[in-house]
């Protein structure tokens, strides 16, 4: 045998080898770079889906603590509205607004949680939702407000279309 051809057998051989170690060291990272994005993206869609169902949940004991809210301030504005047409001797109207406090509580952490957990779209719904209802009751006298239904009704359910487009599972699916 002629040293050339060793050296070129050797060389060749070598070569192919570090050509091969390289072509695996690439393949290998681009796989590795491939399941680190797919990893980032099913985190992603995890952390979409999570945030997904907490919204649902929020934006549900919203409308229900709205609801109730309205269903109170009617209700003690009635009663008061009763309470007046009976002329008490110290002019003084008394009615129980007890209910209408404990119901404007849960709606404040209710609104509060919407604004946590809520998009800018759930906001400004929000906003037009507590448009309608009456303030809080301080301690001492309040002034009842009757709750406008047909008003209350128009923004309720645009809380609703902008719960639909944040909550819904599919997003091809339509909000009407």
């Amino acid at each position: 045998m002629n040293w050339k051809t060793v050296f070129v057998s050797t060389f060749t051989s070598l070569l192919v080898a570090i050509l091969a170690a390289t072509s695996s060291i690439i393949a290998t990272t681009l796989s590795n770079d491939k399941d680190r994005e797919l990893q980032v993206a099913e985190i992603r869609n995890q952390q979409r889906e999570a945030a997904r169902v907490k919204r649902e949940g929020v934006y549900q004991k919203f409308l229900d603590a709205a609801n109730e809210l309205a269903v109170a301030a009617n209700r003690v504005d009635a009663e008061c509205k009763m309470a007046a047409t009976k002329r008490p001797s110290d002019g003084l109207v008394r009615c129980d607004a007890r209910s209408l406090i404990s119901a404007h509580l849960k709606y404040r952490s209710a609104i509060n949680s919407v604004y946590i957990y809520g998009t800018p779209a759930a906001i400004v719904a929000l906003n037009a939702v507590a448009a309608e209802l009456p303030d809080a009751p301080g301690s001492g006298s309040f002034v009842s407000k009757q709750v406008n239904g047909e008003r209350f009704a128009e923004a309720y359910v645009q809380f609703m279309t902008a719960m639909c487009y944040d909550v819904r599972p599919d997003p091809d699916q339509p909000c009407e």
